[in-house]
């Protein structure tokens, strides 16, 4: 199954229809991409020669150069021949806006617009969709315009919202309370994992035991470390530490512990993501922890997720990480759940597991 990153990493976008007028939604479409995207940007109207600055065209097929992205905000009845041009172009991601589809009722009109990408590369988010932003890359569909949804920073925070009203809040949200944003549907920014073998990393042996079981409900496994990084692991640990997954780093482990433990485990075959339980609040445990599990980050392409739990130093050390791009959790629990939907995502990529459209 092709990947979501033409949604959020396109190199091009077509609006259907841009307008010239303010209040519509094509206008606030084409407003929001003006504001920051850095891609090509295409307007098509019939009926326009000139839209804020950019050249018209007439269709999707009348341009010459490949378009990743096109955002169908045209009247219901149109929405079938532009859907086509689109998949004639061969245009792989497609944002439908307008409604009157399932949401009231109208199942056979949804199915017709599947019909029309049967078989070709096309996908399509919606219809019926506030669309797709990421904090990132600045592809903005939303159209929604930020006089009145302010857009957050970029961020290491993801999410998808059945609900376009929700979307919307959880956006309006995370600007107001300065909560970044990587894109607005899924787990785009941080890698997919290869696999389900997960390792767990904690300097709070309570918290492995909780992690254990929620791995094996979430379909994941506590692999076990090989031979010669076994040995490694002992070599860092202290004389009482015990090389086992869950990894207690146990309680007096400083930041170099942590960086010796990391750097051993992102370089282990059996392993395909990391989950990385801290107590910040001990003395040992210096703030230039942070750095060292961002810059480990920067060096491998394992998935690595960070769950702290407690007050505002803790937040604080949370808020530091997703600045830098790592995905943080306040329970271990909900790590474990992100961590699951990597690997499923995953396995979505290698055409191992078909993606479930919930109706």
């Amino acid at each position: 199954m092709p990947s979501l990153d033409k949604f959020f990493n396109p190199k091009s976008v077509a609006v259907i229809v841009a307008s010239k007028q303010r209040g519509k939604v094509g206008f606030s479409i084409l407003e929001a991409l003006k504001d920051g995207y850095k891609g090509e940007i295409y307007p098509i109207n019939p009926n326009e020669q000139e839209i804020m600055f950019l050249k018209v065209y007439k269709s999707v097929l009348d341009v010459k150069e490949p378009i990743d992205l096109a955002v169908i905000a045209v009247p219901k009845e149109v929405v079938p021949k532009v859907l086509q041009d689109c998949a004639k172009k061969k245009v792989e991601a497609v944002v439908i806006v307008t409604s009157g589809y399932s949401e009231i009722g109208d199942k056979k009109a949804e199915e017709e617009l599947l019909k029309i990408i049967k078989g070709s590369k096309t996908r399509v988010m919606g219809p019926n969709c506030l669309g797709a932003f990421d904090g990132y890359s600045h592809v903005d569909t939303l159209f929604l315009p930020k006089t009145k949804l302010r857009r957050p920073a970029e961020g290491g925070i993801s999410f998808v919202s059945q609900s376009g009203a929700f979307g919307s809040t959880l956006l309006d949200l995370a600007a107001d309370q300065g909560i970044g944003i990587a894109n607005a549907k899924a787990l785009e920014k941080q890698l997919p994992a290869k696999g389900n073998r997960i390792a767990v990393v904690t300097n709070g042996g309570g918290f492995g035991v909780i992690v254990s079981d929620a791995v094996m409900e979430n379909n994941m496994e506590l692999t076990g470390f090989s031979v010669e990084n076994a040995e490694l692991l002992k070599k860092i640990l202290p004389e009482y530490g015990s090389v086992h997954n869950p990894l207690d780093l146990v309680g007096d482990a400083d930041q170099e512990r942590y960086r010796g433990v990391l750097e051993v485990l992102v370089k282990d075959k059996n392993l395909d993501g990391i989950i990385v339980i801290s107590l910040f609040q001990t003395v040992s445990l210096q703030p230039g922890v942070i750095d060292v599990i961002a810059e480990i980050k920067k060096r491998t392409q394992k998935p690595i997720i960070v769950c702290a739990t407690g007050g505002e130093f803790t937040r604080r050390c949370l808020a530091d990480l997703e600045k830098k791009g790592i995905p943080t959790y306040i329970t271990p629990e909900r790590a474990v759940k992100a961590m699951g939907a990597l690997v499923r995502y995953g396995e979505i990529l290698r055409g191992s597991r078909q993606l479930k459209v919930a109706r």
